[in-house]
């Protein structure tokens, strides 16, 4: 920093830029300058700039995945496996072909560690190839392997323990795959200490195979994590392959399915009705009237289901945060029992039913609607509510019946219409009729 001026107005000189002058090549310095108060403002950017770029780091290392292989090296690991190769042999040449054939894949580091290989003590357990890219480290690693040479202990509980420390994030994917022929020979608690660097969050569940272990050993380690056991090269094969492959290779995402119906009154109303299917605030799918149940396949997660009933009116209900899981099928049912009434109109004239020559009419402050012919009534599906029901027949209009439709319930109602009589004079003489022509 170099002070310019006054105390005041005094300016530093925070940077000094060295450029070249495009014309004759002369080196120049160029400072600039910022006064006090403008560097509180400068370091404030400073700060938030630095906060903003730690939770960028802390979100891509979240999204990346870093194995670390604890390899046994213990003295062990040199009785014999099969055609006269030791334990050692066989091991040495499964790992060197799965680190051979490992694909290099963007978010992914491993490393090595191993214990039991340069002496007797229990705290020897070594990282011999720290984390970086399968393409960076394949070599090392695979020279590595083919130097190894079992001479120590079993000291698993301390490897976990060291390898917890070897991970650059805890916000990580970070996996531990064990390969050990005994169990833990220094007098620690390797499952207790595996639960706890797993509940601390630092590791995932670790993976173990057991080589050439009796199940009496096996029971001692297989409490460490998931566990496969291995009792010659090809198990040993497949058992590490088979964990690279959960662990490496995107997992398949299997589809959610939605299968939807809409009732009312458990009658399928299905057909009448049309469905969005709203995902985060937006819509994912729609789906016309017609269908006998709607069907939707998709990601996992919550959705939120609008259904607009098209009947002789429109209603709609949304049903929210519907739980659709992968590989699974969720079956939704709708019912539109809390919003819909059935209202059912007989006519009469005097004392005759005239329903299937009269008409019938419900109405409120929102809408009129006009009721069908059904059987022997007339008949709607409503909205609930309060309705004034009117009937004609014969151009004869019955009193408005006041109505409240119940939700979910069939609403009976008669109206009768009074129809003009006719008046009917026959003239008589001494009790009998006379003929109209002779009055």
């Amino acid at each position: 920093m170099w002070p310019i001026g006054g105390e005041e107005g005094e300016l530093h000189c925070y940077w000094r830029v060295r450029e070249k002058a495009r014309k004759d090549g002369a080196e120049m310095i160029r400072c600039i300058f910022f006064g006090k108060r403008t560097l509180g403002l400068l370091l404030v950017i400073a700060i938030v700039t630095l906060l903003l770029g730690m939770g960028g780091t802390a979100k891509a290392d979240a999204e990346k995945t870093y194995i670390e292989f604890i390899f046994d090296s213990s003295f062990s690991m040199n009785e014999e496996a099969e055609r006269n190769k030791s334990r050692m042999d066989v091991a040495k040449e499964v790992m060197i072909d799965l680190i051979s054939n490992l694909e290099d894949r963007p978010g992914l580091e491993v490393g090595l560690r191993v214990y039991g290989a340069r002496n007797t003590q229990c705290d020897d357990s070594v990282l011999m190839q720290n984390f970086g890219p399968v393409s960076e480290v394949r070599e090392k690693i695979i020279q590595v392997v083919r130097s190894l040479k079992p001479r120590g202990k079993t000291p698993i509980a301390y490897s976990l323990e060291q390898a917890a420390r070897d991970f650059p994030s805890k916000d990580s994917r970070n996996i531990i795959v064990l390969i050990t022929d005994g169990e833990e020979s220094c007098g620690g608690s390797p499952c207790v200490v595996s639960a706890t660097l797993q509940a601390q969050g630092i590791i995932y569940k670790p993976y173990v195979v057991g080589f050439a272990m009796t199940r009496a050993e096996e029971a001692k380690v297989s409490c460490i994590g998931t566990y496969y056991s291995a009792k010659d090269r090809r198990s040993l094969s497949e058992a590490l392959s088979s964990i690279m492959k959960e662990v490496v290779e995107e997992p398949e995402i299997k589809p959610a399915n939605l299968q939807v119906k809409v009732t009312y009154r458990d009658s399928d109303v299905t057909g009448d009705c049309r469905l969005e299917l709203i995902r985060d605030g937006a819509r994912a799918a729609s789906f016309g009237t017609g269908s006998q149940v709607f069907r939707y396949s998709g990601e996992p997660g919550e959705v939120d289901l609008k259904v607009t009933y098209l009947g002789i009116v429109t209603v709609e209900k949304t049903v929210t945060s519907i739980k659709l899981n992968q590989g699974e099928t969720t079956a939704v049912t709708v019912k539109l029992d809390d919003l819909l009434g059935t209202l059912r109109v007989k006519v009469r004239a005097g004392t005759r039913d005239v329903t299937a020559q009269a008409e019938a009419s419900a109405r409120n402050d929102r809408r009129e609607l006009s009721l069908a012919p059904r059987g022997d009534v007339l008949t709607a599906v409503i909205p609930a509510g309060f309705y004034g029901v009117q009937a004609v027949y014969q151009g004869n209009k019955s009193q408005l019946a006041e109505v409240d439709v119940k939700a979910g319930e069939i609403t009976d109602v008669t109206l009768t219409v009074d129809v003009p009589g006719k008046l009917v004079l026959v003239p008589t003489f001494d009790g009998r009729a006379v003929p109209t022509d002779r009055v």
